[in-house]
């Protein structure tokens, strides 16, 4: 089973989530969803940022059973702390997002809805080490 986090309290946003995941990852693989029991209800902005984190990390008792886990926010929200936790593999939209835009030394750049959230963008770049980050642009 692969654990999709919705690190927001939004109910509308893992349903299609999960369904892209499990139309991508096909029968023989379950995709399980989990919601924050806490925090915004979207991710706009550094402190709904810190609150999905803590929202996401207390979901960690309930992951056992997974084989990978996911985080299905681009603010990448308790990635760290779930990976000191958990044995299996933990990604987040940003992280597999950039290195994936990286490939081959490829120059990508972010464009978002959420303008307060550009620098965390920056940082996550340089967290990973991608050096052909241009930046972000917002909508």
């Amino acid at each position: 089973m692969i654990a999709l986090l919705n690190p927001n309290t939004s109910a509308a946003t893992p349903a299609s989530m999960l369904s892209i995941a499990q139309e991508t990852v096909g029968p023989n693989v379950r995709v399980r969803g989990f919601t924050a029991p806490y925090g915004a209800p979207l991710i706009t902005d550094p402190e709904a940022l810190a609150q999905a984190e803590d929202a996401v990390v207390s979901l960690a008792p309930h992951l056992s059973k997974a084989w990978a886990v996911i985080v299905a926010a681009f603010g990448d929200p308790g990635v760290r702390a779930l990976r000191e936790r958990l044995p299996m593999p933990v990604t987040g939209l940003a992280e597999a997002g950039m290195q994936e835009a990286a490939k081959g030394g490829r120059p990508y750049a972010v464009v978002t809805t959420t303008p307060d959230l550009v620098d965390h963008i920056a940082q996550t770049a340089v967290l990973h080490g991608h050096a052909t980050f241009i930046g972000t642009w917002t909508t």
